[in-house]
């Protein structure tokens, strides 16, 4: 195993990487991730300040079982490519960032097909990911586990591809069933997706493991933020959302908070449904503004199962909610449940931020 410390060395720090432990120098981030071996871990420092604010974009990286640790300072900007700062390939990768500053991606990260197991720390990823039109944080088929902590994503979204991107889009294959996918997330602050996006999609069942995503703040803080949706679960599944706060901004453009199994039926995006368990434990559900044209009149739905009218075809989950504090807006817009939602005790209904004790938008609680 080697310990790579990669820095700019004289002339262009952007064409010259360091190996301190072998002792020899790169010409790009291409050749460097190939001299690597699987296991070795990687540090990565600022770029030198005569060289400019960030560094260029690495692009894929196929390594196993590595880490790659950013020095606190740390910038990445996607300058180059159309497929984002950097692209997992490998297996058991580990990006970690410094856990006070965030390595900070301007730009998105992906994971490819059949890279297992990545597991992103301390990171900060926003903007840039609509210049190559893509979620800020995109996975594909066959990921195994897939893990998010202390991470902070915003402005994804882009209206050249209107509703199809995301600023966190974890994916699964839509064509076979897979036990194993499953989503794991703790600390996520997600904010301000643009142009119909959702804040936070997720399409593992979850049947082995299942998804969790907790001590999470999800929601707007601008008036640009046109969230689809707060949290998606098109293929259904094992599910919890608990200590965390999901919150619906003014300029959303659908009627519901959070929504799951409306693509359990539609070919090549879900391998059948996933009729598991659904819970919302010991959160803050905010909507914030009117109710959209589609809502009905005086309602949006807290927690919608199906297709647009939130009936359940062929999919008949287990949907919770308990220990939570709902937020309705003063305009009128009133946040219930949807139809088979259980209330399953411990909630707090409130008429508005007011009546709850919030400071009005764009504050948001931290989490329960």
């Amino acid at each position: 195993m080697a310990n790579f410390f990669v820095t700019g060395l004289g002339g262009t720090p952007l064409r010259d990487f360091a190996d301190t432990t072998k002792r020899t120098a790169y010409a790009s981030w291409g050749q460097l991730f190939n001299k690597a071996s699987d296991g070795d871990v990687l540090t990565i420092s600022p770029i030198p300040l005569a060289f400019g604010k960030a560094w260029p974009n690495p692009t894929g990286i196929g390594l196993n079982n590595s880490v790659i640790n950013f020095l606190a300072g740390v910038k990445f900007a996607d300058v180059q490519t159309s497929k984002g700062i950097l692209v997992l390939g490998g297996k058991n990768l580990t990006l970690h960032g410094d856990p006070k500053t965030l390595a900070d991606f301007n730009g998105a990260i992906r994971v490819s097909d059949n890279a297992l197991n990545p597991t992103l720390v301390n990171l900060r990823v926003h903007d840039g990911c609509a210049v190559i039109g893509t979620s800020c944080i995109l996975t594909g088929n066959n990921t195994g586990t897939v893990t998010l902590k202390n991470v902070f994503v915003s402005g994804g979204g882009d209206s050249a591809h209107f509703g199809q991107d995301h600023n966190v889009y974890v994916s699964a294959n839509g064509s076979a069933v897979d036990n194993a996918a499953n989503v794991q997330i703790d600390m996520l602050v997600s904010l301000d997706v643009t142009n119909s996006g959702w804040s936070l999609k997720m399409r593992p069942g979850g049947v082995t493991t299942p998804n969790v995503v907790k001590n999470s703040v999800i929601g707007c803080t601008k008036p640009n933020c046109e969230q689809n949706g707060v949290v998606d679960m098109p293929c259904g599944g094992n599910y919890i959302i608990t200590h965390s706060v999901l919150e619906r901004g003014p300029s959303g453009d659908n009627w519901h908070l959070v929504r799951a199994g409306e693509e359990t039926l539609s070919a090549g995006n879900c391998p059948g449904a996933y009729n598991g368990t659904i819970i919302l434990d010991t959160d803050w559900l905010i909507w914030d503004g009117p109710c959209p044209g589609a809502a009905a009149r005086g309602q949006a739905v807290l927690l919608c199962a199906g297709r647009s009218d939130c009936t359940i075809p062929g999919y008949t989950p287990t949907l919770v909610v308990k220990n939570s504090k709902i937020v309705s807006d003063p305009t009128g817009c009133a946040l219930v449940f949807g139809p088979k939602v259980q209330d399953s005790g411990g909630n707090t209904k409130f008429v508005s931020r007011a009546a709850a004790g919030l400071a009005p938008w764009p504050y948001l609680p931290p989490h329960l």
